[in-house]
């Protein structure tokens, strides 16, 4: 931040007059006027930067969101949104980009608005700043995936060939031993914790989330750099899940469908679509589109809202289609499905760079899925599943798809494989379930119905 954000912005000042830097923060009253705050008291400070203080009512620009200099040059912040659109700049600085909240639409407000930014300059500089969240926030999505951007990582701790060492880092050394000694370094990670220092001073995108109920490297071990969205399928059986949004409002929830196939050991996904304001008529001719595209052996919709009737009507048509309930107890068995198959590494997503859509859906599912948390209740001190992600609509349609692969005998061991010939009794589905994958396996055998004592329980 201080050489992009403030030293940067100070140089083009100085020696490009009339030129104009934008910085740009998600709040523009939190980051950026700090920056902003930070370049004038450097300038008031400096005897060759104060040639910049103007010394007519120029002066009275100089607020915490703006600053015209002496030679015309200047330096403002903006919010992180549309309202963007109305500045041309020379120069963009984006601090802590991870953190922007249009995840959920692939960054859009970056790519087309921010960027556009400095189209007209001759000088056209755009810089961005963060630690990284997770594997799909923007600033790893810069770093990793578009490849027109330079990119630079400096992890805190760094081995002898200065790649970032690995914990407990015992062969590891500073990176700037006189600005962060070895020393505070094992303090602050003491002090943070290994998810947290991993992510903040070794800036690793795929660390442990605390408290997350799935490991963020189990879900990026099945990114398939190979795969796309339009690969034949392998003759497995496909099963579809759909998640319905509460209302058709633009801006409500969204309503997601996930397309996947068992092939041999492995669930691949073979297609994800996810928006905003969809009618029922809309929905019913998406998966009936669907249905011609991939014919699934079965559609599972969230019984809830408007699922029941999408379901009847697909069964008019002969479409295979049930609908699940989508209660507080069923929401947690289709959660165990899916702890099971990511925690054994065998979900697969296409993440191809010939494929834009299918990385982009990767990255909102995944997102989704770091964002489950255990909880306990307040009123009964129950554990509870949350999600802390901006929406969780992908992943459910992913678990509803799970569970209807999981009633099925389809010979994946540990995944609705032949139950045992005695069903042993599942006393306990609440948290265990999530540390104990093998109470799992068995609690989706049991699910199999195989003969009709199994198909009361």
């Amino acid at each position: 931040t201080w050489i992009f954000g403030i030293g940067y912005p100070l140089w083009l000042s100085y020696f490009y007059p009339k030129s104009k830097s934008l910085i740009v923060s998600k709040t523009v009253k939190g980051q950026s006027s700090s920056v902003i705050e930070k370049i004038k008291f450097l300038i008031e400070q400096n005897e060759l930067l104060k040639e910049l203080i103007p010394t007519d009512g120029r002066l009275s620009s100089w607020t915490k969101e703006k600053m015209i200099c002496s030679n015309n040059s200047e330096i403002f912040n903006g919010p992180y949104a549309q309202s963007i659109r109305g500045h041309h700049v020379d120069y963009v600085f984006g601090d802590e980009v991870a953190s922007y909240p249009d995840r959920s639409d692939n960054y859009v407000i970056w790519f087309r608005d921010v960027v556009s930014r400095v189209a007209d300059s001759k000088i056209k500089k755009i810089a961005a700043v963060s630690t990284p969240i997770d594997p799909s926030d923007l600033i790893t999505v810069l770093c990793e995936r578009e490849k027109a951007w330079t990119s630079r990582t400096y992890p805190a701790i760094v081995d002898k060939n200065g790649k970032a060492a690995i914990a407990p880092y015992k062969d590891g050394i500073s990176i700037w031993e006189e600005r962060f000694p070895m020393e505070n370094l094992m303090e602050e990670l003491t002090i943070q914790g290994d998810e947290n220092f991993e992510r903040n001073y070794q800036c690793n995108p795929k660390a442990q989330i605390a408290g997350a109920i799935f490991k963020t490297k189990n879900i990026s071990a099945g990114w398939d750099y190979d795969r796309t969205f339009s690969d034949p399928q392998e003759g497995g059986l496909v099963f579809i899940g759909a998640d319905f949004a509460m209302s058709e409002d633009i801006r409500a929830d969204e309503t997601a469908f996930v397309v996947i196939e068992k092939v041999a050991e492995k669930i691949v996904v073979r297609h994800m679509e996810s928006g905003r304001g969809w009618s029922v008529d809309t929905c019913i001719q998406k998966l009936k589109d669907l249905y011609e595209i991939h014919k699934p052996y079965q559609i599972i919709l969230d019984k809830s809202n408007v699922g029941n009737h999408i379901t009847n009507k697909l069964l008019l048509d002969g479409i295979p289609a049930i609908a699940q309930p989508f209660g507080a107890t069923s929401r947690r068995v289709i959660l165990s499905v899916l702890k099971v198959v990511i925690s054994n590494e065998k979900l697969i997503l296409p993440y191809s760079n010939d494929d834009l859509n299918a990385q982009n859906y990767t990255d909102k599912l995944t997102h989704q899925l770091n964002g489950f948390r255990e909880e306990r209740s307040k009123l009964s001190d129950m554990p509870i599943i949350r999600s802390k992600a901006d929406h969780d609509d992908l992943a459910m349609a992913l678990g509803l798809a799970m569970k209807g692969a999981s009633e099925q005998d389809t010979g994946l061991e540990g995944f609705g494989g032949q139950a045992d010939d005695e069903i042993n009794q599942l006393r306990d589905t609440g948290s265990q379930l999530f540390s104990e994958p093998r109470r799992i396996e068995q609690f989706i055998k049991d699910l199999n119905p195989k003969n009709r004592v199994n198909q009361n329980r």
